[in-house]
């Protein structure tokens, strides 16, 4: 993965477009990734815990919105279904 800030609102990616993405949101809210088409497996890691939650999966193909299951920051990484 490389450094890749403008495909998330939060600035803060690294990608491998079309097959993972590691997202950092600083703050308690809300932010869009732009992914590449294709269904990908989402986990948050809560930097204040450690705690790593497994979520569903989501859809690519254009900016998709993810809401973090916990308040502060969050980590979100999704990779793509084989």
């Amino acid at each position: 993965m490389t450094p890749q800030g403008l495909i998330s609102s939060t600035g803060y990616a690294l990608a491998n477009p079309g097959s993972e993405y590691l997202v950092y949101q600083p703050e308690s809210r809300g932010f869009s990734v732009n992914l590449a088409s294709g269904t990908y497996n989402v986990e948050w890691l809560n930097p204040a815990t450690g705690a790593i939650t497994a979520d569903t999966s989501a859809s690519g193909g254009g900016a998709r919105t993810f809401i973090p299951p916990f308040s502060g920051q969050a980590v979100l990484y999704l990779r793509r279904q084989l």
